[in-house]
């Protein structure tokens, strides 16, 4: 059962696609802190070294831009069988709007898993989201950059 406080549920994301998707939600902790305490991380270096770092960042990621989204979007996820994966879409009026993978690396990559997510969704706009980096085009309809130039930038923005 899900506890909307603690926890938060993405859905997956299904089109018209003729393709084996994961069809059970993610779920992740909405707090980092709780997630740390749960996980006896208790120092920024038993995070650095913690198997869960990115898992950490990822929700940590994901809460914060809900937080700012609203009810304007509804969040998904995108997984195949195959490997293809997107973290969060976020959709308006039913079309995808934004597709987001959160890479926790100062030298993201876009990997192929990725770049097959990006064509299958067919967001307006596709992004790689880092603790801190500049903002960059890794190719050319994917923008890299961080949380903070994504939340300042982008999602204001697209009101």
């Amino acid at each position: 059962m899900e506890n909307a406080f603690l926890v938060r549920q993405l859905q997956p994301f299904h089109s018209n696609l003729k393709k084996r998707l994961v069809k059970s939600p993610k779920i992740f902790v909405r707090d980092s802190g709780i997630l740390h305490n749960l996980l006896n991380i208790d120092s920024e270096a038993v995070l650095e070294g913690h198997p869960m770092k990115g898992n950490s960042w990822e929700g940590y990621a994901i809460e914060q831009i809900l937080q700012i989204a609203g009810s304007q979007y509804k969040p998904w996820f995108y997984r195949t069988h195959q490997g293809a994966e997107c973290d969060l879409i976020l959709t308006k009026s039913g079309s995808p709007f934004f597709a987001i993978e959160f890479k926790y690396s100062a030298s993201p990559q876009l990997t192929k898993g990725n770049k097959t997510a990006f064509e299958d969704i067919g967001a307006e706009q596709n992004f790689i989201i880092t603790p801190g980096t500049d903002s960059f085009m890794i190719s050319m309809n994917v923008r890299v950059c961080s949380l903070w130039w994504f939340l300042e930038n982008v999602m204001p923005a697209s009101d």
